[in-house]
């Protein structure tokens, strides 16, 4: 869900977890359009690979009722169901499906560090190949407006601190990285809103 519609329509909801409120409105969407049980929405949007039981929605319900917001969070998502059709809605499915198995090439990686003005000695640290997996891991998930925790990257990737510069900002140069790395994701979203094979996108974007 993208963030604009989490501070439209689901703000006022205290104590809520923010990925926990997108995933759950997300998963309660796709019910509505597909209709299924929630574990097999969850699974369309890639969040819950192996079709089993989901709690986060229920542990929601159950804490939106004790405030009594339960009908609030509901008329909510109505009003973001009805104006889905007049949006121009984005395909992430389709960037997920493309992005299965995708990390930052190590030559393109370079490429980008080389782009981006930040000192030479942060930019040789940034260079070994965590870094390279943790900021593939964060290209994802702008891509895909996917949590950074479902991306196809090693696990110890995940526990890269740069990953979180990137989102928290506190470094200089990992402000100006997370510029190259925005560029980055807007060309790939592009690429692949266009109809390009991952082998299509690695190629164009090399060159």
């Amino acid at each position: 869900m993208l963030d604009e519609w989490t501070v439209r329509y689901f703000t006022g909801f205290p104590g809520v977890a923010p990925d926990s409120l997108r995933r759950s409105v997300a998963v309660l969407l796709v019910q509505r359009a597909k209709g299924g049980s929630a574990p097999e929405a969850a699974q369309f949007l890639g969040i819950n690979q192996s079709g089993k039981h989901i709690g986060f929605i229920t542990t929601l319900t159950r804490h939106l009722r004790s405030l009594g917001l339960l009908d609030k969070f509901h008329s909510a998502i109505d009003s973001l169901a009805e104006a889905l059709p007049k949006t121009s809605l984005i395909n992430y499915r389709r960037r997920r499906e493309a992005m299965l198995d995708w990390a930052l090439q190590t030559d393109t990686w370079h490429d980008l560090l080389e782009r981006t003005p930040m000192p030479r000695a942060q930019r040789d640290i940034a260079g070994d190949d965590g870094k390279r997996l943790s900021c593939s891991i964060y290209v994802w998930a702008q891509v895909t407006k996917g949590e950074q925790r479902f991306a196809p990257c090693p696990p110890g990737a995940r526990s890269d601190p740069g990953r979180h510069y990137l989102t928290r900002g506190g470094s200089t140069g990992y402000a100006a990285l997370k510029c190259t790395l925005d560029t980055h994701a807007k060309h790939l979203s592009a690429a692949i809103d266009a109809g390009h094979s991952t082998g299509q996108i690695a190629h164009s974007l090399d060159n």
